[in-house]
């Protein structure tokens, strides 16, 4: 039951995780790095900012966090390290819908804020600690309970 809290963190050793919300998309834009066009070798301060939630929760300071990088950078494989970084922003988005048209248009998150904040009322701080998955399923669930959609049927197939 609880271990469901824990699908949005993508472990790379046995205490550190990545985890991609809204905030470290915006840091990782602040430094030039958009998610939706990441190219192999991802830039490191990329992976940093995967690891924020992860320093943020234990306490580190800039100056052992870099430490830290480094020291991970160092004991762990390239390829490794890159699988997880792909892992975790995965893991932040919501699955895509199948049969919807991309329409080519860059990604604009104001709208998602406006109906987390706003229409659900819910806090700019949970807005901003959540990733774009977790969002998306709060709204499905609200759009449910208020009449807004219907809910989706689930069909369990069981072989015999």
């Amino acid at each position: 039951m609880f271990k469901e809290l824990l699908k949005t963190k993508t472990p790379i050793t046995d205490t550190l995780y990545l985890r991609y919300d809204i905030q470290a998309f915006i840091n990782a834009e602040t430094k030039g790095i958009n998610p939706f066009k990441l190219r192999i070798p991802i830039p490191i301060e990329y992976f940093r900012v995967g690891l924020s939630c992860c320093f943020d929760e234990i306490g580190l300071k800039a100056p052992e966090q870099a430490e830290v990088i480094s020291e991970v950078i160092e004991k762990l494989p390239s390829d490794y390290i890159q699988q997880k970084i792909l892992e975790a922003t995965s893991a932040a988005f919501p699955p895509p819908i199948i049969g919807a048209k991309s329409d080519d248009k860059e990604a604009d998150f104001r709208n998602l804020r406006s109906l987390f904040v706003d229409i659900m009322r819910r806090s700019e701080e949970e807005f901003l600690t959540s990733t774009p998955a977790e969002i998306t399923e709060r709204w499905n669930n609200y759009a449910v309970f208020k009449g807004y959609k219907k809910p989706v049927e689930t069909f369990k197939q069981f072989d015999d």
